[in-house]
């Protein structure tokens, strides 16, 4: 199952993007120290503009029914800032990332970042889709961008085997 994500979902970063203001990020011509800070300040920039929406997705064996409730609250600059910079540091340290790979990745975050802040309604409809059993289920006015597919390849294609 496909869970929304923020560009970099191996930084451990699950939020809904938001940022109207369309935060974006430039990675090309950077070390990896200041990549991670670029994807770690504008990430978690995006994460308090808007409540957060934590989902909380389980198993019910009583009813052998999967559950989902989502919770919205306040982000955490510093908590995230924290998350964020150094798996994202692992990242630009390890991968090789050719120019055209950062320019997808800001692509991508620019992208993700530009669509403004998910609605209780629409997180209550991600829900729905799930406890129904999507396999793939997306929040209707946040689509995941395609170039965001072609990152999570370039992310895990660089991960080492565990």
């Amino acid at each position: 199952m496909k869970l929304y994500k923020l560009a970099f979902i191996p930084f451990a970063f699950l939020a809904v993007a938001c940022g109207e203001d369309g935060t974006s990020i430039d990675l090309n011509g950077k070390t990896p120290e200041q990549q991670a800070d670029s994807v770690a300040d504008a990430s978690c920039a995006v994460e308090n503009e808007c409540e957060i929406a934590e989902f909380d997705i389980g198993f019910d064996p009583e009813t052998e029914a999967t559950t989902c409730e989502v919770t919205f609250g306040p982000g955490d600059y510093d908590a995230c800032y924290e998350d964020i910079h150094d798996n994202a540091l692992s990242i630009f340290e390890t991968c090789e990332l050719s120019d055209a790979d950062l320019d997808k990745i800001e692509q991508c975050f620019n992208a993700q970042s530009s669509q403004g802040c998910i609605s209780e309604a629409e997180a209550a409809d991600y829900c729905d889709q799930i406890i129904e059993g999507s396999e793939n289920p997306e929040f209707s006015d946040h689509p995941y961008p395609a170039v965001c597919d072609e990152v999570d390849a370039i992310i895990e294609a660089c991960q080492p085997p565990q």
